[in-house]
Protein backbone atom coordinates (compact mmCIF):
# COMPACT_ATOMS: atom_id res chain seq x y z
CA UNK A 1 0.00 0.00 0.00
CA UNK A 2 3.02 2.09 0.76
CA UNK A 3 4.67 1.62 -2.67
CA UNK A 4 1.37 3.13 -4.08
CA UNK A 5 1.26 5.99 -2.43
CA UNK A 6 4.72 6.65 -3.61
CA UNK A 7 3.87 5.71 -6.85
CA UNK A 8 1.06 8.18 -6.75
CA UNK A 9 3.10 10.97 -5.06
CA UNK A 10 5.49 10.76 -8.20
CA UNK A 11 3.35 11.21 -10.67
CA UNK A 12 1.47 14.19 -9.32
CA UNK A 13 5.08 15.47 -8.84
CA UNK A 14 6.26 14.79 -12.28
CA UNK A 15 3.64 16.59 -14.36
CA UNK A 16 3.86 19.51 -12.16
CA UNK A 17 7.78 19.85 -12.87
CA UNK A 18 7.26 18.85 -16.48
CA UNK A 19 9.61 21.16 -18.88
CA UNK A 20 7.10 24.12 -20.39
CA UNK A 21 5.91 23.60 -24.55
CA UNK A 22 7.22 26.97 -26.13
CA UNK A 23 3.61 26.21 -27.81
CA UNK A 24 1.26 26.98 -24.20
CA UNK A 25 0.32 24.46 -21.72
CA UNK A 26 -2.13 22.12 -24.12
CA UNK A 27 0.47 21.92 -26.66
CA UNK A 28 0.06 17.52 -27.66
CA UNK A 29 2.38 18.37 -30.85
CA UNK A 30 5.27 19.63 -29.59
CA UNK A 31 8.27 19.09 -32.63
CA UNK A 32 5.04 18.67 -35.14
CA UNK A 33 4.48 21.85 -34.86
CA UNK A 34 7.44 23.13 -36.84
CA UNK A 35 5.41 21.27 -39.95
CA UNK A 36 3.79 23.68 -42.70
CA UNK A 37 2.31 22.66 -45.92
CA UNK A 38 5.45 24.43 -47.91
CA UNK A 39 7.81 22.07 -45.59
CA UNK A 40 5.23 19.11 -47.13
CA UNK A 41 5.65 20.41 -50.49
CA UNK A 42 9.08 20.47 -50.43
CA UNK A 43 9.68 17.38 -49.45
CA UNK A 44 7.20 16.19 -51.70
CA UNK A 45 9.31 17.44 -54.45
CA UNK A 46 12.20 14.80 -53.36
CA UNK A 47 10.53 11.66 -53.93
CA UNK A 48 11.64 10.11 -57.45
CA UNK A 49 10.14 6.48 -57.57
CA UNK A 50 6.93 6.29 -55.90
CA UNK A 51 7.72 3.53 -54.34
CA UNK A 52 6.87 2.81 -50.53
CA UNK A 53 7.71 0.99 -47.60
CA UNK A 54 5.83 -0.68 -44.70
CA UNK A 55 7.33 1.03 -40.89
CA UNK A 56 4.81 -1.12 -38.93
CA UNK A 57 5.64 -3.97 -37.02
CA UNK A 58 3.56 -6.63 -34.90
CA UNK A 59 3.37 -6.19 -31.53
CA UNK A 60 1.98 -8.84 -29.18
CA UNK A 61 3.61 -11.04 -26.21
CA UNK A 62 6.47 -12.14 -28.23
CA UNK A 63 7.51 -9.34 -29.24
CA UNK A 64 10.74 -8.48 -27.30
CA UNK A 65 10.98 -5.06 -25.32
Amino acid sequence: MAALGLFMSLGASAQQNWFPSKWGPNDELGAANYLTPQLAADAAKLVKTGKTYSLGITVNTTTPA
